[in-house]
């Protein structure tokens, strides 16, 4: 399997929506919180025993939170809606520890662009 591949798959897994924090996910694969950001902003250069059990972690977790979205909107009958992935990107970038101010900065730049400030 191609190395690059792996990684990339890593990151997109991690950027899942509804994904466990950082910190939660490093303590159930068993590694460092560090470890877990690098490879969610795609950062890793080499696969790893640490990275590919990360891997699995993330890809397991990312398929399972896929499901339940899946019955979800198949339970009301209609797609989950974007504005609805939106806030939930949202609520994941705070819950990461992120800085608020530069979401509403980013958010503010954004609205400017599309002419609505």
């Amino acid at each position: 399997m191609d190395e690059s591949n792996l990684l990339d798959r890593l990151a997109m897994a991690l950027q899942t929506a509804g994904m466990p924090t950082q910190i939660a996910i490093a303590r159930a694969v068993g590694v460092d919180q560090p470890l877990v950001s690098r490879a969610r902003r795609g950062e890793l250069k080499r696969v790893t025993t640490r990275v590919r059990a990360l891997c699995e972690y993330a890809e397991r977790r990312a398929a399972e939170i896929n499901e339940v979205e899946v019955e979800r909107a198949r339970r009301v009958k209609r797609k989950p809606s974007l504005a609805h992935d939106v806030l939930k990107d949202c609520r994941h970038y705070l819950s990461d520890g992120c800085d608020p101010a530069v979401l509403r900065d980013q958010l503010r730049v954004l609205r400017r662009a599309q002419g609505r400030l």
